[in-house]
């Protein structure tokens, strides 16, 4: 018998006497391969011990301010025999009463990974605060367009030419018009040689984000440690060459990038236009003792009550309608916001008082949000700050330019952050794990998972008598799918083929019974076509963009989150008539080197009409299809009783030896009191390989 322990924070759970501790462990059943997250579980009932009701805050009394809240996951560990088991959490699912007294507590314990779904939540990508930094000059002086299209910005406009810096880029996807060129220009129809092409399609173009970004900010946010580099011997995806190159276009709405000219006269919340931020830090501090906004931040306590007031004024006489708000950066919160029409006359912006009142006693990281319905150029002002009605300190700034600024978070997908990842971890058959007391999640490849486990022998464990053997692969046909398409040239592809390009069906080598399985990407899929040159006799020039048109060419389409490779094209043999553009961002489903491509299967390269054989299929799901329908695949049921080395040791990707013969792990569930063990093992037939992630 094992000593079992339930440490909930540093509170050792008490057990009934004869509870059976058990453990279901699996981590890419093989009979779904369609589930990612899937760290073990286990339900069962605890007495209502004087600790567990201490422990539990008798959480059958309804009326106990401040009890235990059974919403969340409680941090939680499970040891054997003293040492160190699974780290996760714990869940209260309810109380067992016997004549109005408690007699038990249901409890589920979930694995580490199981958390990562609660702290994420419904949250979307919209959310995460750190996108809120890349923003771009839409319109006027200093715009963006050139620089994003033609290489690429860091943050705020920040001009990069340096691929791993390079976070904020417009790739050639046009929203109406399909482009030509003509260096004689003579053509009427978009001209990619013209001067004007700029003009022709700043209101088309959609920015495109680094997705390593958005691993990063879902770190930061959510404070998670989702691995984005290689961590000794263990290689991440997140790390790799391959994803590095890869981004997300913005494309929530069929709508253009660059506002229009005019806006509804009163506009809210829901801008159109975000136009300059500032902080507190941003000001020049000019009188007061002390400055209550020292380092930019604002402490509300009990009995404050502060006013910030700002004095705003523009060059000419007519009026313009301005708004301006202020909101905690750190967590979004709205505090306070104004609007008035603002002419040349000093304007007061009265906003409403802080206090404790009216907003929670802590630390505000200020930020201040001018927005206006048109451009316009403020003039020197004033901000005063007050408390209790006395002037504390008075901060002055300087003329700046209210500018059309587009912004990631108002452009991002409409998509939930766990579906997100879930469908990253879908498409590349990735593994996400944690190790011992690690809050680290690995992200690997399910090759390199796989390539990096130990070899144990458990023959002497091993129940002789009692084995079952079943067939490995319930399928004989599995359909890797992107989302449906809904773009023109998608679907006249679909119309003469019969299929959605990238997509694949992979069927079983030899002819057996099985049912269809759907592996679906939460991804859209595009063809990219050649600019046609009309002064050529082959017609094309290896100048790809997107065409985002219906099937009718008449009007854009929204199509799923698009994921794309980033080419950056030289065009310097035939520059762009006046405006010096000698590069500009071409989407792509192959990676720069052609070492990649984010097709499922086979396909032409539509740009180059030769055939890429390295698709997602070969780089990322061979290994384990193949060894998943071999002819001498198995899967076997056996029993066994596992020693406490084994059970605190044992790793998913591990090679589980008996009499000789390798196998692979499917599931594990433990008694981890007794050690008997019902193990799903997967008859060893493949050899894992390393991935090619540059």
């Amino acid at each position: 018998m094992r000593n079992v322990e339930l440490f909930i924070g540093n509170t050792r759970v008490d057990f009934f006497k004869d509870e059976s501790i058990s453990l279901n462990d699996s981590i890419n059943n093989v009979k779904d391969i369609s589930k990612v997250f899937t760290p073990f579980t286990q339900s069962f009932n605890v007495p209502a011990s004087s600790t567990n009701n201490l422990l539990f805050k008798h959480y059958y009394k309804f009326d106990i301010d401040n009890g235990f809240d059974a919403r969340f996951k409680a941090d939680a560990i499970l040891k054997l025999n003293g040492a160190d088991f699974k780290k996760g959490g714990v869940i209260l699912n309810g109380v067992d009463l016997r004549e109005n007294k408690p007699r038990s507590y249901k409890i589920t314990f979930f694995g580490e990974l199981s958390k990562l779904k609660d702290i994420l939540g419904n949250a979307e990508l919209s959310a995460l605060t750190d996108l809120f930094q890349y923003k771009f000059i839409a319109q006027g002086t200093g715009d963006d367009t050139l620089r994003m299209f033609e290489n690429g910005i860091t943050t705020s406009g920040v001009a990069s030419t340096n691929l791993e810096n390079t976070n904020v880029i417009f790739p050639l996807i046009t929203l109406k018009d399909y482009f030509q060129f003509d260096n004689t220009n003579t053509i009427t129809t978009p001209n990619f040689h013209n001067v004007s092409l700029f003009l022709d399609l700043k209101a088309q173009l959609k920015p495109a984000i680094k997705i390593k970004r958005i691993i990063e900010a879902i770190n930061n946010q959510f404070d998670v440690q989702i691995q984005t580099a290689d961590i000794g011997s263990k290689t991440s995806f997140f790390g790799s060459d391959v994803f590095n190159e890869l981004y997300l276009w913005c494309h929530r709405e069929n709508t253009p990038t660059s506002p229009e000219e005019t806006i509804p006269p009163t506009f809210g919340l829901n801008f159109d236009k975000v136009l300059e931020v500032k902080t507190l830090a941003d000001l020049t501090y000019t009188g007061g003792d002390p400055d209550p906004l020292s380092g930019g931040t604002l402490t509300i306590n009990q009995g404050d009550l502060f006013t910030i007031r700002w004095n705003v004024a523009k060059t000419t006489a007519t009026p313009v309608l301005m708004q301006l708000s202020a909101v905690d950066k750190n967590t979004g919160e709205l505090l306070f916001i104004d609007e008035k029409a603002i002419t040349n006359v000093a304007t007061t912006m009265a906003l409403k008082d802080l206090s404790a009142g009216q907003l929670d006693q802590r630390t505000y990281d200020i930020e201040f949000k001018f927005q206006a319905e048109s451009p316009v150029t403020l003039v020197g002002g004033i901000g005063a700050i007050s408390k209790n009605a006395v002037t504390l300190s008075n901060y002055s700034y300087t003329g700046f330019p209210l500018r059309n600024y587009g912004l990631i978070e108002d452009l991002i997908p409409k998509m939930k952050i766990i579906d997100f990842l879930a469908g990253l971890f879908r498409t590349f058959n990735l593994v996400a794990y944690t190790e011992g007391n690690s809050s680290q999640i690995f992200v690997q490849t399910f090759d390199d998972f796989m390539n990096g486990g130990t070899v144990r022998d458990i023959t002497e464990f091993v129940d002789v008598n009692k084995s079952k053997i079943e067939r490995p692969v319930p399928y004989s046909r599995i359909e890797y799918q992107y989302a449906p398409a809904k773009d023109q040239m998608s679907k006249r592809y679909i119309d003469a083929f019969g299929r959605q390009f990238g997509n694949l069906d992979y069927n079983a080598p030899e002819r057996f019974d099985g049912s269809n399985f759907s592996l679906k990407s939460p991804f859209a899929h595009f063809i990219y076509i050649n600019i046609k040159d009309v002064n050529s006799t082959f017609g094309f020039m290896d100048y790809p963009m997107g065409w985002c048109i219906d099937e009718k060419g008449e009007k854009p389409v929204l199509p799923a989150p698009l994921i794309f490779f980033r080419n950056n094209i030289d065009t310097s043999a035939e520059p762009v008539t006046g405006s010096n553009l000698n590069s500009y961002n071409a989407p792509s489903n192959v990676s720069t080197d052609g070492n990649h491509t984010i097709n499922f299967g086979n396909e032409q390269n539509e740009i180059t009409k030769e055939m890429v054989t390295n698709g997602i299929f070969d780089r990322f799901w061979r290994q384990f299809i193949v060894q998943s329908f071999a002819l001498k695949g198995r899967i076997i049921k056996i029993t066994a009783y596992l020693n406490n080395d084994f059970l605190i040791n044992y790793k998913l990707n591990d090679v589980i030896r008996i009499a000789g013969r390798d196998y692979y792990i499917n599931s594990i569930k433990t008694n981890l009191t007794t050690g008997k063990s019902e193990l799903e093992l997967i008859v060893k037939t493949v050899t894992y390989q390393p991935s090619v992630l540059t």
